[in-house]
């Protein structure tokens, strides 16, 4: 479906953007921009369970922004709440074993971004990417596929850059 092609290849874009942003506000930010295109084109792919996890996914990531922004520690009970709901939901939009791959994904990301180091977001959106890129493949997500190796590139590039 090419608008489902289309839509990832923007959110594969600013995704791309966003591992190698400087700082977690920035990370944070664009990765709500590109959740929600993502959420859009695997709902048009008609892979519920990841259109879902993607939809939590940009709340969290806007939640999580406006802490940062504000130099605010993130309550732990957002995080707990949102993996909470990953939860539930995946189990409400629950496809078969393949289901769990972008719940598993989502709660990585999740804690990863808790976390205040931006070297083990870093490496938590890389080791992602790399399953992202096998699940998608799996589903014919060719453009996805394309950004899951940028995504890694970029984020090793990242971590050099910025873990010096």
């Amino acid at each position: 479906m090419l608008e489902a092609q289309i839509l990832s290849l923007v959110a594969v874009i600013i995704f791309i953007i966003s591992v190698s942003a400087p700082t977690k506000k920035q990370i944070l930010l664009l990765q709500t921009i590109s959740n929600i295109f993502y959420s859009a084109s695997y709902f048009l792919l008609n892979l519920t369970t990841t259109a879902l996890m993607n939809g939590v996914s940009a709340i969290r990531c806007f939640v999580f922004y406006k802490y940062t922004k504000n130099a605010k520690k993130i309550p732990f009970i957002y995080l707990i709440i949102f993996i909470s709901l990953v939860i539930i939901l995946g189990i409400i939009s629950y496809q078969g074993l393949v289901s769990l791959v972008p719940i598993i994904i989502t709660i990585t990301y999740f804690i990863s971004t808790y976390i205040k180091n931006e070297k083990y977001t870093r490496l938590a959106l890389i080791i992602c990417a790399i399953i992202w890129l096998i699940y998608n493949y799996n589903f014919s997500a060719y453009i996805a596929m394309i950004g899951n190796t940028f995504e890694i590139i970029t984020g090793f590039i990242a971590l050099q850059k910025y873990n010096k």
